[in-house]
């Protein structure tokens, strides 16, 4: 957690927002095929970065929210307690361009820095059973919540892209 609460709460907001893309995006490999007949679950696959840079969409949407009435750069920079770690979060827009969103497993791979952070309190839990379970039961939840949301994203990108397909054939 370091030594700064603030610290562990930007943690916990780049967790609730990136840190569940990685099973998410497995599960949806591993069971759904593109010789699926239903041409709207085939295309969930190739959907996945987009869902991705959603949900890094609404991450930085939630940023800006936060800073809300003080929009002063002198503040913008103090509210950052992880720089490198801000910056690495907002490159997820980058999968909204095709040409990097075709590269499916780069979003997975962009997504674990994230997830880290919940494998190193599993490790912190396991390696120190002594220590308070409290902070591994806020990144459970947290970690629960975070599959929810990239859950939602990429049904919201499906069903916009549904609507494109639509669309075009009328």
């Amino acid at each position: 957690m370091g030594d700064n609460f603030f610290v562990y709460l930007q943690q916990m907001e780049m967790m609730a927002f990136f840190s569940g893309y990685p099973l998410v995006y497995f599960f949806i490999q591993a069971f759904i095929k593109p010789t699926v007949k239903n041409n709207i679950i085939a295309s969930i696959p190739s959907l996945l970065s987009f869902g991705y840079a959603l949900a890094g969409t609404a991450y930085l949407g939630f940023k800006i929210k936060n800073l809300y009435p003080n929009y002063a750069i002198q503040y913008m920079q103090d509210s950052v307690q992880l720089p490198f770690l801000f910056t690495w979060a907002l490159l997820s827009l980058l999968f909204w361009k095709p040409s990097i969103s075709k590269i499916k497993w780069l979003s997975m791979l962009h997504s674990l820095v994230f997830f880290y952070f919940l494998l190193q309190d599993l490790t912190v839990q396991i390696v120190h059973p002594s220590q308070p379970k409290e902070m591994l039961n806020n990144d459970m939840k947290i970690y629960a919540l975070s599959i929810l949301l990239n859950i939602i994203t990429i049904i919201i990108v499906t069903l916009i892209n549904y609507l494109f397909q639509r669309i075009k054939k009328h």
